[in-house]
């Protein structure tokens, strides 16, 4: 159970990540270097919760 908040935590993130994006006019870079993280989160998030059944 503790495992499958991450992911949706993790998918938010990025959410934000282009909303701060395309309203603030920032590095696009630096928010595609985040959203890449994020990505990778989501990913190992989503692994530990299926190996540990949540």
């Amino acid at each position: 159970m503790r495992f499958r908040v991450c992911p949706r935590e993790a998918d938010e993130t990025i959410l934000w990540l282009e909303i701060l994006e395309k309203d603030r006019n920032l590095n696009t870079e630096t928010i595609e270097a985040l959203k890449k993280e994020a990505d990778e989160l989501i990913a190992i998030f989503v692994t530990l919760s299926k190996n540990n059944n949540g």
